[in-house]
């Protein structure tokens, strides 16, 4: 090894010279040497960038050449359950005209907010209740409710929304109920009336009322037959190829295919052709019209052989429709309807066809959640949609999640790329990693993911949020993503 004339004399006037001098002039020993000095602190380094990388639940983080990169794990949450009892019905409940019940939600898990409950008539919708607070603590929640005098039976259905910090959407499967306009008194569930007549000389024993029983109609379609359907539903024993028309010959059904062992059938619906595949024992229902508005139900009861099926078909134009479904009104506003139309053209580059214009309709007249909004806010809504799922929204899933996002929800469709860069929005704002377990952390990525709405705004709340965004990102917010980072300051209970 070359000796430099500063290291000579470091080493002269060095106690330790003669170990120096053979470490440096030992290629050996120094090679070593560096060798288990860089393995140590690899060791060290390694150790706690996988105790960073574990923490919060899949997220981790660590430094590299070009700076800190982030590591994205998908997070679990809870999903409570709900009840829902008519009184003490569970399923298929009656409840009598000008009679009272108790309509009883059981949650999995106990919301932190107030939940809120709503009911929609099928036929008599001046009837309707809107989202109004329930009763009740923890789990168990209430609403008492009074059957109107109708002039004839009618469906309700149940909506149940929580508005609290956790934000769930619970599901639950006795979402509706019937108002039996025929008789009077009873008890919800069914079970009628017990009642005595009073006739001073002639007791009679008590008789017990039963709830009227729906009888289906069945026919038989072995060739092209043109049926009525009933109100409740027809039942049709169809051999393939036979084609059943109804609606007055508009519109028709036929069986295609029939798999036994894979327990599935086939059917076409026109007058447009829709194929439908169900399993036995499925339903699913069906837009024959493409107005966004399910007309048709389709269950498939039995496979009775390799050539003929027992199909449940039954209209839903006489039935309950979903509130979150646009439609169009019965006095059309061009104006808005133009709006609409123009505004899907310069959103998709085509124009509107089929199902499609139930996205003209959300705009020119809203729904039962975005009634309040105006068109261009309606237009906002669709255009964060489409920013989202990269496509407009056309089926009753795709509908109910845009009902969901307006009534401060978390939609069923996610998208990891959109809840990723919540992620980097969450960073920036926060000055900190999100914590999964925290359910504020949580929503604030959902705020800002799915532009989730809020029901109730609290414009103060509104106000600091902004002045916390100029604050973090040196502007004020001005893209439908800026306002929804906004909200997420605003509402979902995220801090520093």
């Amino acid at each position: 090894m070359k000796k430099v004339d500063w290291l000579n004399t470091l080493l002269q006037n060095n106690n330790m010279n003669t170990q120096i001098k053979n470490l440096f002039q030992n290629k050996a020993k120094l090679t070593k040497l560096l060798f288990t000095f860089v393995l140590a602190a690899s060791v060290i380094l390694v150790t706690n960038m996988n105790a960073l990388a574990t923490q919060n639940s899949g997220y981790g983080y660590g430094y590299g050449p070009s700076g800190y990169g982030y590591g994205y794990g998908y997070w679990s949450e809870e999903t409570p359950t709900l009840t829902v009892n008519v009184g003490s019905c569970t399923t298929g409940c009656t409840v009598n005209i000008s009679s009272s019940a108790t309509l009883s939600a059981g949650f999995g898990s106990a919301p932190s907010g107030t939940p809120q409950i709503r009911l929609s008539y099928s036929t008599a919708s001046a009837n309707d209740v809107a989202y109004t607070d329930m009763s009740g603590s923890g789990t168990s929640w209430t609403y008492n409710y009074t059957s109107p005098a109708l002039t004839s039976n009618d469906t309700v259905t149940i909506a149940i929304r929580t508005l609290g910090g956790d934000g769930h959407t619970p599901t639950f499967t006795n979402t509706s109920f019937t108002v039996r306009a025929t008789g009077t008194g009873g008890s919800p569930g069914g079970g009628g009336s017990t009642t005595t007549p009073t006739t001073p000389t002639t007791p009679t024993t008590p008789t017990t009322e039963t709830p009227d029983t729906v009888i289906v109609p069945e026919v038989t379609v072995t060739t092209d037959t043109s049926i009525e359907l009933d109100s409740d539903g027809t039942t049709a024993t169809m051999t393939t190829g036979a084609t059943m028309s109804f609606s007055g010959g508009s519109h028709s059904l036929r069986v295609a295919s029939i798999n036994v062992s894979a327990g599935t059938a086939t059917i076409i619906v026109t007058s447009e052709p829709i194929s439908v595949t169900l399993e036995s024992g499925e339903m699913e229902q069906v837009d024959i019209d493409g107005d966004g508005v399910m007309d048709l139900e389709l269950t498939l009861e039995q496979i009775l052989s390799s050539t003929q099926i027992k199909l449940l078909v039954k209209p839903l134009s006489a039935t309950a429709t979903m509130s979150s479904l646009p439609r169009r009104s019965t006095t059309p506003n061009l104006a808005n309807e133009k709006t609409g139309v123009e505004y899907f053209v310069s959103l998709t580059k085509h124009t509107p066809s089929s199902n499609e214009w139930s996205v003209v309709h959300f705009i020119a007249y809203g729904t039962a959640e975005s009634s309040r909004m105006s068109v261009r806010d309606r237009q906002g809504v669709i255009g964060d949609y489409y920013e989202i799922y990269h496509k407009v929204p056309t089926t009753n899933a795709e509908w109910s999640d845009i009902a969901l996002i307006l009534t401060s929800h978390k939609p069923h469709e996610r998208v990891v790329t959109v809840e990723r860069q919540a992620i980097t929005d969450f960073v920036k704002v926060y000055k900190r990693l999100p914590n999964y377990s925290n359910v504020h952390d949580e929503w604030a990525m959902y705020y800002v993911a799915y532009k989730i709405r809020n029901v109730i705004r609290n414009i103060d709340s509104e106000k600091a949020a902004i002045g916390t965004f100029k604050s973090v990102y040196k502007y004020v917010p001005s893209t439908s993503h800026h306002w929804a980072i906004m909200r997420a300051i605003a509402y979902s209970g995220a801090s520093r």
